[in-house]
Order: C-alpha cells, then structure tokens, then sequence
C-alpha cells in the first residue's frame, strides 16, 4: 500500500496519510469519482476535528462524495452490552445527534474553506448546474450529500444488493463465517478481550444485524448510489473486508478501500 499525504486547511496541523488497500485500489482513487465515509456513532475516533480534516482531504479528491452515518441497531447494541432496555433508545439517539452535528461542521467548514476557491471557475458544475449559478452551498450540496444508513437502506440500489448478498451467504457458509469473524474481533477490541460473561450471544447477534446493514455500502458502493466508481475512507481496515475482498460475488469490480488516518495522534 503505497502512502499519500495531505495536510489540512491553514492552522490546523492534522495531517492525513492514505493507504490504497490494493494498487487496484489505488487506480480507483486516482480516477477520484466518488467518495463514501462512513461515521460510526458511539465512536470516539470521530472527532470533528478528524471529520473536518477527512472530508477536506475528499473534497480536493474526488468529484462526488457522501457521507453516511450509521443509525440503525445502536439501541439493541447498547441493551446487548448490558445498558437499560429503557434508556438505550435514548441514548442511541443522542449520540445519533451528536454525530449529524459534527458531519454538519465539516460540510460547513468545506463551504467557508474550500468553495470559493472554485467560484467562478470555468467548466466547474455541480449537479444543478454551473457553480457561478448555484452559490456557495449549492456547490457543496452537488458535491456532498450526507445520508443515514437508514436512508440508504431505502435506496432501489440499496435493496438489490442486500438481496444478492443475502443470497450469496446462504449459498456459501464463509461469508456468515467472515461477518460472525468480524464481529467477534470488534467484540474483543472493545471489551479488551472476551465479552462479558452471559452477554456474547446477544451482543453477536446485535453485531451482526448492524453489519449487515452496513455490507451493502462496504461492498457495493457503485450500485448503492449509482456511481461509476467508489471508494471508501475509513480509517482502518476492517476483517470482513480481508476475508472477502477476493470475493467476486460479494465486491463491486469498481469498489475500492483506502485507509485514511492522521500521521501523528490526534
């Protein structure tokens, strides 16, 4: 994986390192179409000011970008890790709230920042049209759209690929065995080691329903939201993704993965 870097708007020293998870990967981040960058809620990693420097690093990228969250099975994630059945929707749904506030930041900090480099800029178009005519956010708003992942799941895109995945993983036990895999390893890293006694049936079981909900958009992106390409940033690889990227039922010929992470801690 070969790195690349990139540094942050004026003052912020954040700097950003990018690993193609392939050289096909890396292909498919040079030819820079599309952009996908999930945000997990409940993670900590998402800082705003890692969000804000991820989505510039996009911006200067890739001609389209979306940003999904996830909001979907948190509650039942909490209630399976021993929080009160009674609270844990409403603590989903802060932190489901708290995540869409710090998207909203970085998409705001990419108009005041980025956008009126290219005001005016012959050739420039969004998806309503010349940047001249759509004005600062509509510029951002033909380049960025940011979704849920409950959104998503209503896309035409969206349901055929679930389909085709679930179909493939009846048919072939490894890929019940990979997501089961992945699940188990987050389980381990979150808990340092084995789940709480009594609880990791149920908290696999959660897991799982929340990755599945993700495997679409890990796997399928182009079809999803009807790209040419894609690539996805996150900023480390995930083990489902090592056990199936070979998978030529499972992944999109034009679906890439980049690891995208600041150089020092931040």
């Amino acid at each position: 994986m070969s790195p690349t870097s990139s540094r942050p708007p004026e003052g912020d020293p954040l700097v950003l390192d990018a690993r193609p998870y392939t050289p096909a990967c890396g292909k498919l981040l040079a030819r820079g179409e599309h952009a996908l960058i999930g945000v997990s809620a409940n993670n900590g990693y998402f800082t705003q000011r890692r969000l804000t420097a991820l989505l510039e690093w996009a911006w200067r990228r890739f001609a389209t970008i979306d940003v999904v969250y996830a909001d979907l099975h948190l509650d039942s994630m909490l209630v399976a890790a021993g929080y009160p059945p009674h609270k844990a929707p409403a603590r989903a749904a802060r932190a489901v709230r708290d995540t869409r506030r710090r998207i909203r930041r970085a998409v705001e900090s990419i108009e005041a920042v980025r956008v009126p480099e290219v005001i005016g800029t012959a050739g420039v178009v969004g998806a309503t049209g010349s940047v001249g005519t759509v004005g600062v956010r509509g510029a951002t708003m033909a380049r960025v759209r940011v979704r849920s992942l409950s959104q998503c799941v209503e896309l035409p895109g969206y349901r055929a690929v679930r389909r085709r995945l679930e179909d493939v993983a009846a048919r072939d036990e490894r890929v019940g065995r990979a997501c089961e895999d992945h699940v188990r390893h987050v389980l381990r890293a979150q808990n340092g080691g084995a789940p709480p006694p009594g609880r990791e049936a149920e908290m696999v079981r959660a897991g799982l329903a929340y990755l599945w909900a993700e495997l679409p958009t890990l796997f399928n992106t182009p079809e999803v939201f009807g790209v040419p390409s894609s690539v996805l940033c996150y900023h480390k690889t995930m083990p489902v993704l090592h056990s199936l990227y070979g998978a030529t039922a499972i992944r999109h010929e034009a679906q890439g993965y980049v690891v995208v992470r600041p150089r020092d801690p931040a």
